[in-house]
C-alpha cells in the first residue's frame, strides 16, 4: 500500500515533460502490479475487503490523474489504463454496503473518478450515463439520517453519522460536475438529469432530499459554465419546471428549499438565453418562504412561485412543462399534486394566449391522461385547463375535440358539457352549426375529386357535428 502512494506522489513531483513518456509503464503499471500482487494468495486472485488497500488504489488514482491533468497543460492528458482503472473504482463502489457508510470509500472513489473523467480517451456518452447511474444507486437508497432530537440523540453524537454523508454528497456534486464538462451541452445535461429523475420522483422523502441537492449542484455548474457551451437556446427548461414544480410543497422543508433553488437556476439560466434579468429579487425571498410548515403559506408561495417562472416557458416547451406536470399530479402526497396542478392552471391562464399551434397536441396530451385521472380533484384540474385553452382558442380547441371519430366517448362527451357550461350552450351551438353548413357545403363542392377514404370521413363530420349539437341542448334543457 505505502508502494502504490510513493509511486502517485512521484507522479505529482515529477517534472511535467517528463511525466506523459512515462506515467503509464513506470508509475501506473508498478501501481496496478502491486495491488494485483496485494490480492493474491497462493497465487490466486480474489476479491479484496481490505478498505486500506482500496483507500491507497483510490488516492494513487487520483493523485496520478491530477499529475496527468497538470502535465497536459491546456491540452488534454491522457491515460492509457483509464477504463481499466475506472471499471476497478466503480468495482468498489458497487461492493460498498447500502445500508451505512461503513468507509469513505464511496466518496474518495467519486473524487477519483471525476479526476480520471477529465482525461483522454473520453467515455462515450452512454458510458457516461451508465457511470452516473451506478454512482447514484450507491448513495441515494442509503438510510435516511435520525434528527438529533430524536432517541436522546445530541448534535455532538451525531455529527460523524451527518460528516460523512455530507462529504459524500459534496464529492457526488464535483463528480456531477466533472461528468458535464464532458460534454457541456443541454442535451447531455437533460440525459443525467433524465437519470436523476427516478430518484426524484421517489416515494422516500430522503432519497428525493439527496436527488434536489444533487439536482442543483449540476444545475448550478451548468449555469456557472452556460457561457463556456456556446448554446443560445435551454430546450429542458419547461420540462424541468414541469418536474420540480410539486416538490415546492414536498414533505421536508429542506427538499421544497432545494426545489426552489434549482428553479432559481433554471430561471437563471433561462434569463441568460434571453439577454434579460431573471427576477432573482423576487424568487429568493419566495424560496426562503417554502419553509413555512404552514400549508396555507406554502401554497401562497408556491402559487406566487408558479407565476413568476410560467411566464418564462417557451410555447414549443409548454407540451413538455404540461406532460411534466400532469405526471406531478399523480402524485401519492396530495400536497405535492395539488401545487403541480395550480402550476398548471397558472402556466395556461398565463400564457395561453401563445399556444393557438400547440392547442391539438396539449388537447390529445390531456385527453390520453383522462383515462388515469378518475379522482374527482384531478378532473377538475384537466377540465379546467381545457376551458382556460377554449378562452384564448375556442375554434381550435372545438376543431380538436372533432377530430374524435363516433361513437364519442365519455370523456370527450365530458369535455364538451364542460365548454358548454363555460361558454354558453347557445354559443357552441352558432359554431357547431356553422360548421355544419361548411361541412355541407365543402362536400358538395369537392366529393368528385376526393378519394373513398375522404368521402367517408367527410360524411362523418356532419354527423359528429349533430351528435354533439344533440348533446349540447340536453344539457341546455
Amino acid at each position: 500500500m505505502a508502494l502504490m502512494l510513493a509511486y502517485s506522489q512521484i507522479a505529482l513531483c515529477a517534472p511535467r515533460e517528463q511525466l506523459p513518456a512515462r506515467v503509464e509503464r513506470e508509475i501506473v503499471g508498478h501501481i496496478l502490479q502491486h495491488y494485483r500482487a496485494s490480492c493474491q494468495v497462493l497465487g490466486f486472485a480474489f476479491s479484496t475487503k481490505d478498505v486500506q488497500l482500496k483507500l491507497s488504489l483510490i488516492r494513487s488514482v487520483a493523485e496520478v490523474s491530477r499529475a496527468v491533468q497538470g502535465a497536459g497543460g491546456s491540452r488534454r492528458g491522457e491515460l492509457c489504463y483509464k477504463r481499466e482503472l475506472l471499471g476497478t473504482l466503480l468495482g468498489f463502489v458497487k461492493a460498498e454496503p447500502r445500508d451505512c457508510l461503513a468507509s469513505p470509500v464511496r466518496q474518495e472513489a467519486f473524487v477519483a473518478v471525476g479526476h480520471l473523467s477529465k482525461l483522454k480517451p473520453s467515455l462515450t456518452r452512454e458510458e457516461n450515463r451508465d457511470l452516473l447511474d451506478q454512482c447514484l444507486q450507491s448513495v441515494m437508497p442509503l438510510p435516511a439520517l435520525e434528527p438529533a432530537e430524536e432517541e436522546g440523540a445530541t448534535a455532538a453524537n451525531t455529527l460523524p453519522v451527518q460528516c460523512p454523508h455530507a462529504q459524500t454528497m459534496g464529492a457526488l456534486g464535483e463528480l456531477l460536475t466533472a461528468l458535464l464538462e464532458e460534454e457541456l451541452t443541454s442535451s447531455w445535461l437533460t440525459e443525467m438529469l433524465h437519470v436523476l429523475e427516478y430518484w426524484l420522483t421517489s416515494a422516500k422523502e430522503w432519497e428525493r432530499e439527496r436527488a434536489l441537492q444533487a439536482c442543483a449542484q449540476l444545475l448550478g455548474a451548468y449555469e456557472e459554465r452556460f457561457e463556456l457551451s456556446g448554446e443560445n437556446s435551454f430546450g429542458p427548461f419547461g420540462s424541468m419546471v414541469g418536474l420540480l414544480a410539486p416538490l415546492v410543497c414536498d414533505s421536508l422543508a429542506t427538499s421544497r428549499q432545494r426545489a426552489g433553488a434549482c428553479l432559481g437556476h433554471l430561471l437563471r439560466i433561462r434569463g441568460k438565453t434571453l439577454e434579460t434579468g431573471a427576477e432573482e429579487d423576487e424568487v429568493q425571498p419566495l424560496c426562503q418562504r417554502l419553509r413555512a410548515p404552514d400549508a396555507e403559506a406554502l401554497l401562497q408561495a408556491s402559487s406566487r412561485l408558479a407565476k413568476i417562472v410560467c411566464k418564462h416557458i417557451p410555447p414549443a416547451q409548454a407540451t413538455d412543462f404540461l406532460s411534466a406536470a400532469l405526471d406531478g399530479m399523480l402524485s401519492v402526497r396530495p400536497a405535492c399534486a395539488q401545487a403541480a396542478g395550480e402550476w398548471l392552471l397558472t402556466f395556461l391562464e398565463t400564457c395561453g394566449g401563445q399556444l393557438f399551434t400547440e392547442v391539438p397536441e396539449i388537447l390529445s396530451i390531456i385527453y390520453i391522461r383522462m383515462p388515469t385521472m378518475q379522482q374527482d380533484t384531478l378532473r377538475r384540474v384537466l377540465f379546467e385547463a381545457v376551458s382556460l385553452l377554449a378562452r384564448y382558442h375556442l375554434g381550435s380547441v372545438i376543431d380538436s375535440l372533432l377530430q374524435k371519430r363516433l361513437p364519442m366517448d365519455s370523456d370527450t362527451v365530458e369535455l364538451w358539457r364542460v365548454l358548454g357550461r363555460k361558454f354558453f350552450v347557445n354559443q357552441l351551438l352558432r359554431v357547431l352549426m356553422e360548421k355544419l353548413k361548411h361541412s355541407g357545403n365543402d362536400q358538395a363542392r369537392t366529393s368528385s375529386a376526393k378519394p373513398e377514404a375522404d368521402d367517408d370521413e367527410a360524411a362523418l363530420e356532419p354527423l359528429k357535428v349533430r351528435a354533439l349539437a344533440d348533446t349540447l341542448l340536453q344539457l341546455r334543457t
